[in-house]
């Protein structure tokens, strides 16, 4: 029951990203920036995982200059499909990317970090910070053991009440929503 639920909401936030215009996308990739900057400790941090945004999610193109502008270490994820885990990959600008399987750019390379603070894709996310991503479940893996801040960044309109999770399910610290 729970994973139908989770389909079908899948589904209507999918529907509901593909249907923004390129100037609303903007807006809203500005406004994610701009909470990000006020929230993350910049003090206390030094290694960001974030992620290369594709398709309609929320765009990270600015909050990973962010990253870098601010002189931390940006690392963005590789995904290993044989083993069905996720590596937090050192960026560097010499890193050259791939496109994986999922359609996604990925870094290639190898210098795996432990991340103190976790930028996290998600299709919904609700209040209490519990998530919905795309099913894989490569994340919740990933994040089972992790010490570090997770956020969960998402658009105002994949921000819900409730969602029923299950005991696998990682939920985020904190949960910006973007307005524009």
């Amino acid at each position: 029951m729970v994973n139908i639920m989770k389909n079908k909401l899948r589904k209507n936030i999918r529907l509901k990203r593909n249907n923004l215009s390129e100037e609303d996308k903007n807006l809203y990739e500005t406004d994610i920036c701009s909470k990000l900057e006020k929230i993350i400790p910049w003090d206390k941090v030094n290694t960001i995982l974030s992620y290369f945004s594709f398709g309609n999610e929320l765009s990270t193109n600015l909050i990973n200059k962010l990253i870098i502008d601010r002189k931390k270490t940006l690392l963005l994820p590789q995904v290993d499909n044989k083993d069905k885990k996720l590596k937090a990959i050192s960026i560097t600008p010499n890193t050259e990317f791939f496109t994986s399987s999922f359609g996604i750019q990925e870094p290639i390379g190898n210098e795996e970090l432990e991340p103190d603070l976790f930028i996290v894709p998600a299709i919904a996310l609700d209040k209490q910070g519990n998530r919905i991503g795309y099913g894989a479940g490569y994340y919740d893996k990933y994040l089972k053991d992790k010490k570090g801040i997770k956020i969960g960044i998402i658009y105002d309109f994949q921000l819900v009440d409730e969602l029923k999770v299950e005991a696998h399910d990682i939920s985020m610290d904190i949960v910006i929503s973007a307005t524009k």
